[in-house]
């Protein structure tokens, strides 16, 4: 008995043995994940802003005493809209371009440290537009990236004094870069969820009008940091056995 489980063993064993023998080299790595392709997608999070608003008539204005002074707004809010884009991985490296377009809620109104009684200071923020390029290491299914490039967004000043009825109000698209980064996880073939930052710089625009007390000029000054979640749906053909081996 105990030679027949010992030849029972030694063929169970000469079996396993011949169908590992048999196996493509580096099989284990036709599991790895493949972030070629196109994709598109939603986004929501939220953003903050560092915007100053910088009185620059010689004389003062209505809503300021003279020439230099500043307002500090910095606003927040919710950010969200879809995205779409086209990577192609070479090794572990994924490179590729996205696109956005983000709806964004980022504004805040403060009372005016120099009339505070009578006047408030308003920014928002809308219709945030990116176009960046991305590259990326890849770790199977896990992505890491940085990308930068291209930013726009419609930018508005608007002051108030309600003693006296005087309102001012600047609008502008303001252009500008970007830079960030992100982390994103496949879990299965065509969906991603990852989480993104972007760090906004739209330089300065200067603006001129004129209420009942005279000229108003200023030059705003913004910067947005926006976090956000993403999910997206990735197409791509499935990449072939030879192309997955490392």
């Amino acid at each position: 008995m105990s030679k027949f489980k010992a030849l029972f063993a030694s063929a169970v064993l000469a079996t396993v043995a011949s169908g590992i023998a048999s196996l493509p080299a580096n099989s284990a790595s036709t599991r790895q994940y493949d972030w070629s392709g196109i994709y598109f997608g939603a986004h929501a999070g939220g953003a903050w802003s560092n915007a100053t608003a910088l009185d620059v008539e010689a004389t003062g204005s209505a809503f300021t005493t003279g020439n230099g002074e500043i307002f500090e707004v910095d606003p927040s809010g919710f950010v969200g809209g879809g995205h779409a884009g086209l990577q192609k991985q070479w090794g572990d490296w994924v490179v590729g371009a996205d696109v956005s377009y983000s709806y964004s809620g980022i504004s805040r109104t403060i009372t005016s440290p120099i009339f505070p009684a009578s006047d408030t200071i308003g920014v928002k923020i809308e219709n945030l537009f990116m176009a960046v390029g991305r590259i990326g290491y890849a770790d199977d299914n896990w992505l890491l990236y940085g990308k930068g490039g291209y930013a726009s967004a419609d930018v508005s000043l608007n002051l108030a004094d309600r003693f006296n009825q005087l309102n001012y109000a600047q609008d502008s698209k303001q252009n500008g870069w970007t830079v960030g980064g992100g982390l994103e996880y496949a879990p299965v073939r065509n969906v991603i969820i990852g989480v993104d930052y972007s760090y906004i710089d739209f330089g300065s625009f200067t603006g001129s009008g004129s209420t009942a007390f005279g000229a108003e000029t200023y030059r705003v000054d913004t910067v947005v940091h926006a976090v956000t979640g993403r999910l997206s749906f990735k197409f791509g053909d499935e990449p072939s056995l030879a192309t997955r081996r490392r």
